[in-house]
């Protein structure tokens, strides 16, 4: 599913169900040399048949959204089984795109007119943000400052998008490289904003925003359209260089200097949508077989997520929008002919490696320390309902590399 907010291309209540597994693989996503994944189908609204989770911090809440059989769309939160209904604009559809660490989720959807308006839920609170001048505005990222990022309309009968940084009330225009449209898809703690926007060329070209000034990313001749999609908040950018046609190639920007990402064998296309504080990439690839599959990129190696599930579920993962750092990864599913949303949790024989970077060290311990007296969470090492001395204790038992 393409969104409609890809306008810089140049070219037009319940419990889960929870499945866990354990299988080989040629190289280990998560600690351990055996990767495992406890998978969680997403129960949402009664009677749905279409859920897509979307993003998730590192609570463990989910934002998505779904609906049932020839009905609306609502937006949600999902946290431990339980789901908290955000609703719609009247329209026939709504998307959350993205919850920040404080619970707060932002999106889009259509209201009676079928024009896009905003889903910005603040603290509780529901926040209308203004076009500039058009029918239509989107959100795409929060950041832990309540900013919000996205693109907005222009005045018809031109009509074009173009990016906006929404703080505490104040509106801005990012702007554009000179072309006409340009688009936000995320903002880091530090205010970083990326995304995309045209040139006098009418080419795309992943761009970045820093204090309202724009700033191209490098790209490859032979690829002359670039989007970025996501940032971390250490600076790690990911995205696609595209070819003026179908070919997309997913790539990262590290220290502003591109990196290709791996591909698998037959990928007509990949997208490469965000990262975590590990570094760690989710994304999906279009097979010659014409389907997707979710995938992740870990260790400089691209992973087919579902060779990490059980071959013989009902489950086909089709794409991961986002990983938390404790590495569970949300997105698109399809299972008994259903399409469902999925949250992926890794369990691992380093089970004191709360943060995932595959050493159980001092930054594991002071994880436990920060989250002190918790009922549960990954922080709870020997899952016995709180963090205590008896997690520290598991820490100092593991202490070193993961095996």
């Amino acid at each position: 599913m393409r969104l409609i907010s890809e306008i810089c291309r140049p070219v037009a209540g319940a419990l889960p169900v929870v499945l866990t597994m354990c299988i080989l693989a040629p190289a280990a996503p998560v600690c351990g040399e055996v990767p495992q994944y406890e998978v969680t189908l997403l129960e949402t609204n009664p009677g749905d048949s279409i859920a897509d989770a979307v993003s998730i911090n590192n609570e463990g809440q989910v934002a998505g959204y779904s609906r049932p059989p020839g009905g609306i769309y609502s937006a949600w939160i999902w946290h431990d089984g339980d789901l908290f209904d955000l609703g719609n604009f009247g329209g026939n559809k709504i998307e959350a795109r993205c919850i920040n660490e404080q619970g707060d989720v932002v999106g889009f959807g259509g209201n009676l007119d079928q024009d896009w308006r905003v889903l910005v839920w603040i603290e509780g609170v529901y926040y209308d943000i203004p076009t500039f001048g058009g029918p239509s505005i989107i959100a795409m990222g929060i950041n832990e400052s309540h900013q919000v990022v996205g693109h907005a309309q222009i005045p018809l009968p031109e009509g074009y998008w173009q990016a906006y940084l929404w703080d505490d009330g104040d509106m801005t225009n990012l702007g554009t490289l000179g072309g006409a449209n340009s688009a936000a898809y995320a903002i880091s703690n530090e205010g970083v904003v990326v995304g995309c926007a045209t040139n006098l060329a009418i080419e795309s070209r992943a761009v970045t925003w820093i204090d309202g000034v724009i700033a191209e990313l490098e790209h490859p001749e032979e690829f002359p359209n670039s989007v970025a999609y996501g940032i971390n908040n250490s600076g790690l950018i990911v995205g696609t260089v595209n070819n003026g046609y179908s070919i997309e190639i997913p790539v990262q920007w590290v220290d502003g200097v591109l990196e290709m990402l791996p591909q698998l064998p037959g990928d007509l296309n990949a997208t490469a949508w965000s990262a975590n504080e590990a570094g760690d990439i989710v994304g999906w690839t279009w097979l010659s077989d014409m389907e997707y599959t979710a995938v992740l990129w870990h260790g400089g190696e691209i992973h087919m997520l579902n060779d990490f599930i059980d071959p013989g579920l009902d489950v086909n993962l089709l794409r991961a929008w986002d990983i938390n750092d404790h590495g569970q990864i949300v997105g698109m599913a399809t299972a008994d002919g259903i399409t469902r949303a999925f949250l992926l949790t890794p369990i691992s024989q380093c089970t004191a490696d709360v943060n995932n970077d595959d050493m159980v060290d001092i930054d594991d311990l002071f994880e436990i320390l920060g989250h002190w007296g918790q009922a549960g969470g990954s922080w709870d090492v020997n899952e016995d309902g709180i963090v205590d001395i008896d997690d520290v204790f598991e820490v100092l038992a593991q202490w070193g590399p993961c095996p």
